[in-house]
């Protein structure tokens, strides 16, 4: 049986008295799911801005609602859409195809989500994409990715832009020997299978499990199993090694939530089913997961539904959603002991931080009104007084380009800044400035490193950045300037806007003059096209924008 965290301690809503928040956790945001008691399954925070929510039906989990919610003005405003569309019941889309196993936001504009089938034991899995803030969703991977009937889809998870990776069941091409991961490093328009000798092979009965897994960028990866053992890789993927965590048999074992607030120090939460009844269990580790201790004292304080690091700090968060365990809380010593932040019945059911003053949990929307309640918002003090860097970037991703940073470093006293790349070709309107912007010349992938200094501490933060070849954006007789790539294309074909222009409208035509595919674009530059079910050939890519038009020639392989 599939076990995840929240099936194992308190996933329904529960019938409370008076409910009353942390003074730190106050700020009371509204998911906007549209009907009440809706849960937040999943919680995927970006920056202090953006912040992606997944909904699910906190009075009847198994319906398998797959709505999205995502806000851009820092949880102020949540607009809610399903994954997979129904006509019969529009407003919740389709409840009887997928069960959802994860999502992995990638910025403001673009979320990853992968499911398993609801029917047959739930075998097979569909991986989706937007790329348009959640409006629509697009079942993308290679045709041969979980497929078997033994395949199994637990998570979809990218370390950068461009590099993530897919991790299910045992692999039918390897007798279930292994886990069936795929990779990409061209953002998810090709995958390939990682060989299962690049990875240790399962023990008899061993599965990987839906969500638990923790990445940190650029490289590196954990996954839990049912077996008590957690994979771990330090290169993105590509090879992999596994622990087995002591003390009691790993048939018991089933991890179940893990967390990294660096390199180095983790914590992973376990349900061992040996006890009867079956216990909650934690361990930790120093040296990067290679070996685990177990915390043999469960503080009662440490929320059982959900654990995260406090980027920037020392610290663990944990959320709690359980009877006996509504709480949410902080730990600064690797999980041995939690201080709860203080409220009453609350069910915490996920959280997540983006720096030491941004945090959002999930929880339950109002049981009788939809338009009120589902996140908290930490609104308490900064978690860390010291220099703490912090970015984003945005911009155009076609060289020659030249983006913009968001700098949410904070530092008391105030931070000065240094800019660096690697490779060091990028080229900053000021290494020193609080918000600099950078030209990229050449394509290429890029590491942005941010050093902020208060005088008393020192951070550092990265960024990876892909600039990609796109042809066509020199074209500067165009009246619209924008890039189609790849061209030729074998079948997904990206069109790029420049000058930061939206609300547009694509036409692709043959070359006989007929339309294969045409759109209006609202609120975005960019947009992704599936031409693989087109002949090949010459087509022609025409974008138009306050009434000018631009075109350009492409080719379908």
């Amino acid at each position: 049986m599939k076990k995840t965290l929240l099936s194992i301690f308190g996933v329904a809503a529960i019938m409370t008295s008076v409910a009353q928040p942390s003074p730190s956790w106050n700020n009371l945001q509204n998911s906007n799911f549209p009907i009440v008691s809706a849960g937040i399954k999943f919680l995927d925070a970006v920056d202090q801005n953006v912040v992606w929510a997944f909904g699910y039906d906190g009075m009847a989990p198994s319906r398998n609602y797959n709505w999205v919610a995502r806000s851009v003005d820092g949880g102020a405003n949540f607009f809610a859409s399903p994954v997979v569309s129904s006509t019969v019941t529009p407003a919740i889309g389709d409840t009887t195809t997928f069960v959802f196993a994860n999502m992995d936001a990638i910025d403001a504009n673009r979320c990853w989500t992968s499911a398993y089938t609801k029917a047959a034991g739930g075998s097979k899995g569909g991986l989706f994409k937007t790329i348009d803030g959640g409006t629509n969703w697009t079942r993308v991977g290679a045709t041969t990715m979980y497929t078997n009937t033994t395949s199994f889809l637990n998570l979809v998870a990218f370390v950068t832009p461009q590099v993530g990776i897919t991790q299910g069941d045992g692999n039918p091409s390897s007798g279930n020997v292994d886990l069936e991961i795929w990779r990409t490093t061209d953002g998810g328009n090709t995958w390939t299978m990682v060989p299962g000798a690049n990875m240790p092979n399962l023990v008899s009965g061993e599965y990987g499990l839906v969500n638990v897994y923790e990445k940190l960028a650029p490289s590196f990866y954990w996954m839990g199993t049912n077996k008590g053992r957690i994979y771990r890789s330090t290169d993105a993927g590509l090879n992999w090694s596994v622990a087995t965590l002591p003390g009691t048999p790993t048939a018991s074992l089933s991890v179940n939530d893990i967390s990294f607030r660096d390199a180095n120090n983790g914590v992973a939460y376990v349900f061992n089913s040996s006890t009867n009844p079956a216990t909650f269990e934690m361990y930790n580790t120093t040296d990067g997961g290679a070996t685990w201790t177990q915390i043999v004292t469960v503080d009662p304080n440490a929320g059982r539904n959900d654990i995260c690091r406090i980027p920037g700090t020392n610290l663990f968060a944990s959320a709690g959603a359980g009877t006996g365990n509504q709480l949410i809380s902080y730990s600064n010593d690797n999980g041995v002991t939690w201080n709860n932040w203080g409220s009453t019945n609350i069910q915490y059911l996920t959280v997540d931080f983006v720096s030491p003053e941004v945090g959002w949990a999930g929880s339950f929307s109002d049981q009788a009104n939809s338009s009120l309640g589902g996140i908290y918002k930490y609104s308490g003090a900064s978690q860390n007084n010291d220099a703490y860097a912090a970015f984003t970037m945005g911009g155009f991703d076609c060289a020659p380009a030249t983006v913009t940073v968001n700098n949410y470093s904070t530092g008391n006293p105030a931070n000065t800044y240094t800019w660096t790349s690697f490779p060091p070709t990028a080229a900053f309107s000021s290494s020193t400035a609080t918000t600099p912007t950078i030209t990229f010349t050449n394509a290429g992938q890029y590491t942005i490193t941010l050093t902020a200094n208060n005088g008393t501490a020192t951070s550092t933060f990265d960024q990876v950045i892909e600039v990609a070849t796109c042809t066509g954006i020199n074209d500067v007789t165009a009246d619209v300037k924008f890039a189609v790539y790849p061209n030729p294309t074998s079948g997904t074909l990206n069109i790029k806007l420049a000058d930061g222009t939206s609300n547009f409208k694509y036409t692709v035509r043959n070359i006989l003059g007929a339309t294969v595919a045409t759109e209006n674009i609202k609120n975005q530059d960019n947009v992704s096209i599936n031409l693989a079910n087109q002949a090949a050939g010459v087509y022609f890519v025409t974008i138009e924008n306050n009434g000018k038009k631009s075109t350009q020639k492409i080719i379908v392989e």
